[in-house]
């Protein structure tokens, strides 16, 4: 399902924009030097400059960024359930750049300790096309794989729990940048086995991975 945000009154661009000093967000790659090897080792996808960027930002206390985020989990996906949500603490950045993957392997995320009833969201910082976006089965064990086009002001929920998602080499030249967020409602949460995640180590529980809403 593909739901629409206000980019004015979630400004997550204007903020990543400024955090990097940008204009164009899928020209990202040209503003460092740095470059970096083909990322097939799962975790050395989310270490780039961009990354520590932002999640040093996310330390630091972003409270505006921080603001929206919340607001836009209570204001815009919260009111898609019929029972209280429990929602992902931070979101989770993503950069595809050009050549090269935005995760290093196809997953389902039951498969790194993601407990059942979860749901994904990804909201698109910049254009999400052709071979820089996520690509996913409609259903589990479908196979019916598709990719996900998506604009600014646009966000795409899945069953990312179960369904089989990954990326392609991309070559389109521009850079993807995106975040994406996980939601589980409150009796999902409760009968739930709180494991730990095997990419940050986090406990699946509130106050951990997990914040109530």
């Amino acid at each position: 399902m593909i739901l629409k945000y206000d980019i004015s009154k979630y400004p997550f661009i204007s903020l990543i924009q400024s955090l990097f000093d940008v204009d164009d967000l899928s020209s990202l790659h040209q503003s460092t030097n740095e470059r970096y090897k083909y990322f097939d080792e799962v975790g050395a996808d989310s270490a780039t400059i961009f990354h520590k960027m932002f999640y040093d930002k996310m330390r630091s206390g972003w409270n505006e960024f921080i603001d929206a985020y919340e607001s836009l989990i209570s204001n815009e996906i919260s009111t898609q359930y019929h029972e209280e949500i429990i929602y992902q603490k931070w979101p989770t950045f993503r950069v595809h750049l050009p050549d090269n993957l935005a995760v290093a392997a196809w997953h389902t995320d039951s498969e790194f300790n993601h407990p059942e009833g979860e749901i994904n969201y990804i909201i698109a910082i910049s254009p999400m096309f052709e071979s820089n976006t996520v690509i996913t089965e409609s259903e589990p064990n479908k196979k019916d794989f598709k990719q996900i086009c998506l604009s600014p002001g646009e966000i795409f929920s899945f069953n990312g729990n179960k369904c089989l998602h990954g990326n392609l080499p991309n070559m389109t030249g521009n850079t993807r940048v995106s975040l994406d967020f996980r939601i589980i409602t409150r009796s999902d949460y409760e009968k739930a086995n709180k494991l730990n995640s095997m990419t940050t180590n986090t406990k699946f529980v509130i106050g951990e991975y997990y914040k109530e809403l």
